[in-house]
């Protein structure tokens, strides 16, 4: 034989590793996958602006035979369930047509709008040594009454 059967991974020429058919096949299947919007400046994106831009990209990507469900999560991130993650580039280039799209997440990668490669991990950040855990002492609030209670004076004055 020649020894060379049956290998779980595809070695393109030279003996590389094909990243993108690797990331392929690991779209098999059911996707969820998250787009994250421009921040509102205003503010004033609610989460139902962001249900009617869900439904607008669902009925969009549907049209093309692409999504089936199109959540929004908070005032920032849509969640998009696709039925087959091979359309995951298609449905990433479609994000990018959209103003309000800054990034794509799926299978904890990001992509910055534009991009086609994700961005590298973020590293984790090590905790700086110097901050040791000292428990801050809670400082109790006195609760002010309307006035200081003092037991009533008995004033010479008052005697008849």
């Amino acid at each position: 034989g020649d020894g060379g059967g049956g290998h779980a991974m595809d070695v393109g020429e030279g003996g590389t590793v094909d990243v993108a058919q690797l990331l392929k096949k690991q779209a098999a299947g059911p996707q969820l996958t998250f787009a994250r919007l421009v921040a509102d400046p205003t503010g004033a994106r609610s989460i139902d602006d962001v249900n009617a831009l869900g439904a607008k990209w669902a009925s969009l990507l549907r049209s093309g035979g692409m999504s089936e469900k199109v959540y929004g999560i908070d005032e920032n991130t849509v969640l998009m369930s696709l039925t087959d993650g091979a359309i995951i580039d298609e449905v990433r280039e479609f994000l990018w047509l959209q103003d309000e799209v800054d990034e794509f997440e799926w299978n904890q990668q990001v992509w910055r709008r534009g991009s086609d490669q994700p961005q590298p991990p973020k590293p984790k950040a090590a905790p700086p040594e110097s901050a040791e855990k000292v428990p801050k002492k809670k400082r109790g609030k006195r609760i002010k009454g309307k006035k200081s209670r003092r037991p009533k004076e008995v004033t010479k004055d008052a005697e008849l």
